[in-house]
């Protein structure tokens, strides 16, 4: 099983050495893939250690996003499907997973220090709203 990590390690540096090229070359449209590809193996390789294991998920997030932003046409539309039908079904699915992850523990943290969840509230209510507008 060390072995994938391995190979999945020579495969990342050769991702991320194929993408550099490309981006000194010129070609910034082509990067899509291959910093995909480096993201990708980067979170495989990096699973076996314990401290480094818990980005892996957020590594592939975010190779998934940079997939997107290079190529979007599958992510708008599959074989006549429109993908947008998609989002709320999604959310319900993301938002239950998050759900069924919360243990009783979390819930009594937030009886016992209800001060911090209600800044939480109050900074999504108010700084979000201004930084979205912001940046749009």
């Amino acid at each position: 099983m060390k072995t994938i990590y391995k190979i999945s390690r020579w495969l990342s540096i050769a991702a991320l050495i194929l993408t550099i090229i490309l981006f000194f070359m010129g070609q910034k449209e082509n990067l899509g893939l291959p910093l995909f590809l480096f993201l990708l193996f980067l979170a495989l390789a990096i699973r076996p250690h314990p401290f480094l294991k818990g980005f892996s998920y957020s590594i592939i997030i975010l190779g998934a996003v940079i997939l997107s932003m290079f190529h979007p046409a599958p992510f708008q539309e599959l074989v006549g499907f429109k993908m947008s039908k998609l989002i709320v079904p999604l959310l319900q699915l993301i938002m239950f997973g998050m759900g069924t992850a919360m243990s009783v523990k979390d819930f009594v943290g937030v009886i016992r220090m209800p001060k911090s969840v209600g800044i939480g509230i109050l900074c999504q209510f108010t700084i979000m709203p201004f930084c979205r507008f912001g940046l749009s």
